[in-house]
């Protein structure tokens, strides 16, 4: 923002770009109107998904917030994660709740955290099953 221009007026001359470059963009994208049915025809890969196979935390920040969360997910309770679904079927549901969005249910989390730990092993081939067991392989 140039000086002496207030909040308002760049936000007019920003809108007023803005609408400029629609048209022109529309004017251009009549001229390629032709070649929609041929571009449309054949689908082209926009996005994929990312390959945690070759990836690894390296020594630093990230791969301590990786051990972190995993000691956190590893040691949660077996009753506390199966407390609100055990409860919803009408079961004995020992446990504490979550708290939280899963104070009733980790439902609506669930997914969640089996996709993170599913992540965490393509990325680190960790098979630990308790972080503070005998046999416990950091990666």
């Amino acid at each position: 923002m140039s000086e002496g221009m207030t909040p308002r007026d760049f936000m007019k001359t920003a809108s007023a770009g803005a609408t400029a470059a629609c048209f022109l963009a529309r004017g251009a994208k009549s001229a390629e109107a032709k070649d929609t049915s041929e571009r449309l025809s054949k689908p082209r890969l926009l996005l994929e998904p990312f390959g945690y196979a070759g990836a690894r935390p390296m020594d630093g920040m990230l791969r301590r917030q990786y051990l972190a969360t995993r000691e956190y997910f590893y040691n949660l309770p077996d009753d506390d994660i199966l407390k609100g679904f055990r409860k919803r079927a009408g079961l004995p549901a020992p446990g504490n709740a979550a708290g939280a969005w899963g104070a009733e249910d980790l439902g609506p989390l669930f997914g969640q955290f089996l996709s993170g730990m599913v992540r965490m092993y393509k990325a680190t081939g960790d098979t630990t099953k308790t972080v503070g067991s005998s046999s416990a392989k950091a990666p």
